[in-house]
């Protein structure tokens, strides 16, 4: 897997501002920047929260109209993926990095800079299961994920699972697998109990390895 670092998303980001015929304002360099950095100080996480009011005040951008269009442009760019919108003041955007949109300033027509949405990264399921799934082709595991997304079973996401934090990568799969087996309990029937449970969670995976050892 190719190792994250600062430098690499700040240097496609001046090449993009060499090469594009989009306008570009500081704006857009700050909030950007600043989104490096807090994936940097998560340990580039790949998928991370970005809350509203620190965003904005750690990119100097004042205005939350403005502050809205300058994160839609770098969606709409390529440069970040939305990946769950904030539903509710108490939640925020969850978000993902894209490595390399180099080439979206090079090949999108000079017709479609002005439209509102330019496709730039086709996902499957979303930037953190599709990854882990490419580095790690187990079946039993993309099963999981199809499971997650609703691919089987309900016919619909388990959105309210896929918006918990610490979300399921495949070493975390693999420990909650033995600890169904320990335990006689199925993963898919945990989740779908905390799917449906009014009750409120935050870590999926420490949910589920409490839940799989009963412990409820």
């Amino acid at each position: 897997m190719e190792t994250k670092n600062g430098y690499k998303y700040t240097k496609q980001w001046f090449d993009f501002i060499h090469e594009t015929t989009e306008i570009v304002t500081p704006m857009h360099t700050s909030l950007y920047t600043w989104i490096v950095e807090l994936n940097n100080q998560l340990q580039w996480k790949a998928v991370f929260g970005l809350p509203t009011n620190s965003a904005m005040e750690s990119s100097c951008i004042k205005s939350y109209k403005y502050y809205k269009k300058t994160l839609d442009d770098l969606i709409r760019w390529g440069f970040v993926i939305l990946i769950a919108k904030a539903y509710n003041q108490y939640t925020c955007n969850q978000i993902a990095l894209v490595v390399s949109t180099k080439a979206v300033a090079k090949q999108v027509p000079k017709q479609l800079h002005h439209s509102k949405t330019v496709k730039t990264v086709k996902t499957i399921y979303n930037v953190f299961y599709d990854s882990e799934i490419e580095k790690n082709n187990d079946e039993n595991y993309k099963d999981f994920v199809k499971f997650l997304f609703g691919k089987v079973d309900l016919g619909r996401p388990f959105n309210k699972l896929l918006k918990m934090d610490d979300q399921i990568d495949y070493e975390k799969f693999l420990k909650l697998k033995a600890v169904s087996e320990q335990n006689g309990t199925l993963i898919y029937d945990k989740c779908r109990a905390l799917e449906n449970s009014t009750k409120k969670y935050v870590s999926l995976y420490l949910t589920l390895n409490n839940w799989l050892k009963n412990v409820r």
